[in-house]
């Protein structure tokens, strides 16, 4: 499995079903949109939540590669830690006008949150 269906499967585990996960990958970094239905508006079905951009950088993807197969399953349960506490706060209702973009917020996965910082 490469790096980037991890990070995705990461992404997927604590989300709701219905989660969408569009993928933006370049050699620079890993970019996934996430949503889900949020069945909260009778007269919007499909209303989707808030979009989560979340974002890695080719350095953090690079470092995690660099590391021995334990360290790196560590780096990914604390990426995952970090995605799950960020998710119990994350406020997905939104009162935007149909047929205007959902509302987004960005989460960056940078060295310290990998555990890869000294």
């Amino acid at each position: 499995m490469s790096i980037h269906d991890t990070i995705t499967q990461i992404a997927r585990s604590g989300m709701p079903s219905s989660t969408e996960i569009n993928l933006k990958t370049q050699i620079e970094y890993y970019q996934a949109f996430i949503s889900w239905n949020l069945n909260d508006d009778p007269e919007r079905p499909n209303k989707k939540s808030k979009t989560i951009i979340l974002n890695v950088s080719y350095e953090v993807l690079e470092d995690i590669l660099k590391l021995p197969e334990d360290k790196q399953r560590q780096a990914m349960n604390q990426i995952e830690a970090h995605l799950r506490d960020n998710l119990k706060s994350f406020d997905t209702s939104h009162d935007t006008p149909y047929c205007t973009p959902v509302p987004s917020v960005t989460w960056v996965i940078d060295s310290t949150i990998a555990g890869l910082a000294s």
